[in-house]
């Protein structure tokens, strides 16, 4: 699947490396970023996952009033 908050990769040891990719909003989380990661949290031959970040990152989500 393309994701596009978020960069995800599973290796031969069955390691998923999760990437925040909104840099540019210091990855904070938004909608889109929630269902991409909770897309990802199903899959059964992840043993491990290590989350890291695409630029700088603040500890905050997106909330908009719509």
């Amino acid at each position: 699947m393309t994701y596009e908050t978020i960069r995800f990769e599973i290796d031969s040891r069955q390691v998923a490396y999760v990437t925040l990719n909104r840099p540019a909003k210091q990855n904070a989380m938004n909608a889109a970023m929630i269902a991409e990661l909770s897309d990802g949290a199903g899959m059964s031959d992840v043993r491990v996952v290590v989350l890291r970040s695409e630029g700088k990152t603040s500890a905050r989500a997106e909330i908009w009033a719509g």
